[in-house]
């Protein structure tokens, strides 16, 4: 249903612009941030500031119990306004493909 929905506005920095499963056990949220390039983005401090985030609603979220019930990973993807490779944050990073 969500896939369907995309390219989809999240807030006034990001667009989810695709979900595709990637893997038996992962599925890919890809995003684009649209106010910063690549260059513009301090990696490390990026993942650092978004990944509690994503935990906590993939944890949390009644919508995500499906996913956690198969343990199946979500992975978030993001790509600058130059379309060029940003991060990847895995959630629950610990889960085996």
């Amino acid at each position: 249903e969500l896939a369907k929905a995309t390219p989809m506005v999240i807030d006034y920095e990001t667009r989810m612009d695709r979900i595709l499963v990637t893997g038996e056990k992962t599925v890919t949220c890809y995003y684009t941030l649209l106010n910063v390039t690549k260059e513009e983005v301090d990696t490390a401090e990026f993942v650092r500031m978004m990944r509690p985030g994503l935990l906590d609603r993939y944890n949390q979220h009644p919508a995500l119990e499906w996913f956690r019930d198969r343990n199946i990973q979500i992975q978030h993807a993001y790509y600058g306004r130059d379309a060029q490779w940003v991060a990847t944050i895995q959630v629950p990073a610990d889960v085996e493909k």
